[in-house]
C-alpha cells in the first residue's frame, strides 16, 4: 500500500501542476487532455492500475479463504 500511496501522491502533484498551467475555468476534459501529454503521468497511471489490480486480486483471495473457512465451520457445526 505504501508504493501505491507514493504513486497517488505523485499523481496528485502532477494534476496540481497541470491545473496551475490552465485557466481557472478549465474543464475536466481539458485537464485530462493535458495529463495525457505528460509522459510521467502515463507511467504513474499504469503503475497505479497495476497496483489496483494486485489489491483486487489479494482481496479476492482473502474472500475466497474466508469463505472456505466459513463453509468448513458450518459443516462442522451441523454435523454433530
Amino acid at each position: 500500500a505504501t508504493k501505491r500511496a507514493e504513486t497517488v501522491d505523485k499523481m496528485q502533484k502532477i494534476i496540481a501542476s497541470v491545473k496551475s498551467g490552465l485557466p481557472a475555468n478549465a474543464t475536466e476534459e481539458q485537464v485530462r487532455a493535458e495529463l495525457a501529454k505528460n509522459a510521467e503521468w502515463k507511467v504513474l497511471e499504469r503503475e497505479n492500475a497495476e497496483r489496483n489490480a494486485e489489491l483486487l486480486n489479494q482481496l479476492k483471495e482473502a474472500r475466497r479463504l474466508v469463505g472456505a473457512k466459513r463453509s468448513h465451520w458450518w459443516r462442522g457445526r451441523w454435523s454433530d
